[in-house]
C-alpha cells in the first residue's frame, strides 16, 4: 500500500464510487475551498494501482480538518492503521 497525493480527477472518481461519498469529501469542494484561501490535499492509499482510501484534507493557520472523515472500509484493520500512521506523519511535515 502507498499513501498518495490524489489529482482532482482520480479523487472525483473514487469518490463517486463510494457508498460513502458525499460532497464534504468531493474534488469539487477541494476546488471552492482552494478559492477561499485553505491549502487543499487530496490524499489516498492506493492497493497497487487501484485506490482503497482517501480524504480531502484542508489546513489553514496550522490547523488541518478532514470533515465527516477519510472514505475507507473502517472494518479492514490493516487499512485503517496504515490510513492513520500515514496521515499523521503526512500532517507532521
Amino acid at each position: 500500500m502507498n499513501f498518495v497525493e490524489l489529482t482532482d480527477a482520480e479523487f472525483s472518481k473514487f469518490e463517486r464510487k463510494q457508498s460513502c461519498g458525499n460532497f464534504f469529501q468531493s474534488a469539487e469542494r477541494a476546488e471552492l475551498r482552494r478559492k477561499m484561501g485553505w491549502n487543499v490535499f487530496l490524499l489516498g492509499v492506493k492497493d497497487e494501482s487501484k485506490i482503497v482510501a482517501g480524504c480531502l484534507l484542508m489546513e489553514r493557520g496550522g490547523e488541518a480538518l478532514v470533515q465527516l472523515g477519510p472514505i475507507l472500509d473502517y472494518s479492514n484493520t490493516k487499512l485503517l492503521k496504515f490510513w492513520i500512521k500515514s496521515l499523521v506523519d503526512f500532517s507532521k511535515s
